[in-house]
């Protein structure tokens, strides 16, 4: 499997995940022209998708959702309360591309096996996506406020994971932000900090040489040395050699990332 960031952060959120038969998109928080842009300088074929899986309604997550379906004939795979939530944000979207999972179970799509699991988050039903393929493991986790240890034991042992890491504390208690959206971002359903990222290591990282990759940085209430510089730190406490038992990456917004590939035929 291979996965690539195209966009990362409070404004825009959309990531490439590709194995042997499937290429897909978790979520298209861009307009319809720039994520056609990004893939394009990722070197991406949009007409070759087979799908989008949407984590959640909010505008980040779902803003070029239904252009994209329109205009390469994409499914689109979300839970009901999701379809519920978004379909005035997407507008109208053809029968046959209108797919239905139910939350927190296990499904196949093409040859990958997709669990989806329940999130934190002030969203209708969120949830973040697991894919497996052979011995292999992805997981996209962000928009959480805290992870339980269901969560936990669903992304342990990944090969690549994706994990929020959306804003510093102090940034955010001391920023310019209304006192009630500071509190909705720091609340249990709202975004996970630097801290609690950090906190998880222990129980989701062995050091086998896995890929993390911080992703939903807040622009306002983060810097990408402040994430990076936190959990390099909780790594190497943990005796763990940031950059070969473990590769550490900052995902970006509106901006290519790292191609990650873990090997695979990719015809």
């Amino acid at each position: 499997m291979k996965i690539v960031t195209l966009s990362s952060g409070s404004s825009g959120n959309c990531i490439y995940v590709e194995s042997d038969k499937t290429k897909l998109l978790v979520d298209c928080g861009l307009t319809g022209k720039l994520a056609i842009t990004l893939m394009q300088e990722a070197g991406i074929n949009p007409y070759e998708l087979n799908a989008i899986f949407v984590t959640h309604e909010h505008i980040d997550h779902v803003k070029g959702v239904g252009v994209l379906s329109r205009k390469f004939n994409l499914p689109i795979f979300a839970n009901e309360a999701t379809w519920l939530s978004m379909q005035k944000k997407i507008g109208k979207i053809e029968s046959h591309n209108i797919n239905v999972f139910k939350s927190n179970t296990f499904f196949n799509f093409r040859d990958l096996d997709v669990h989806n699991l329940s999130t934190f988050h002030d969203a209708k039903d969120p949830v973040f996506f697991v894919f497996y393929q052979r011995n292999q493991k992805i997981s996209i986790l962000t928009d959480t406020g805290i992870v339980s240890n269901t969560i936990v034991d669903a992304v342990k042992h990944s090969d690549i994971l994706i994990l929020e890491s959306n804003h510093d504390m102090d940034m955010l208690l001391n920023g310019p932000y209304s006192y009630d959206l500071k509190m909705r971002i720091k609340s249990d359903f709202g975004h996970l900090s630097n801290d609690l990222a950090s906190e998880i290591m222990d129980e989701i990282v062995s050091g086998n040489g896995e890929h993390l990759i911080l992703g939903h940085l807040s622009k306002n209430n983060n810097t990408e040395e402040i994430a990076r510089k936190n959990m390099t730190s909780t790594l190497e406490s943990k005796g763990l050699k940031v950059g070969k038992e473990i590769i550490l990456d900052i995902a970006k917004e509106y901006q290519v990332g790292k191609i990650i590939d873990l090997g695979g035929n990719y015809s």
